[in-house]
């Protein structure tokens, strides 16, 4: 530990093993601006896209898919119990 109470890290940089490059493809750009956006919903999309408010943001079209992400954050959660015996 040094005098200001941090730590110094010596670490060195191994050589990549292989260079692998991933691409992420979604058949339509409407899903790939609602996910960039932390899951819009679509109307407030086109919304940015009429007003122009975003620089680049294509014209949107609502997918026939629905988001899994949206439906997770969607669901309901059983209440916490009030009156336990004891708390963490």
């Amino acid at each position: 530990m040094s005098n200001s109470r941090m730590f110094v890290l010596t670490a060195t940089r191994a050589p990549p093993i292989s260079t692998t490059c991933f691409q992420v493809e979604l058949e339509q750009d409407s899903q790939l601006w609602h996910n960039r956006l932390g899951h819009l919903s679509y109307d407030r999309l086109k919304t940015l896209a009429s007003k122009q408010m975003v620089n680049g943001l294509p014209s949107i079209a609502i997918p026939q898919e629905v988001c899994t992400h949206c439906l997770n954050g969607k669901q309901h959660r059983s209440a916490m119990s009030k009156k336990s015996s004891w708390r963490a």
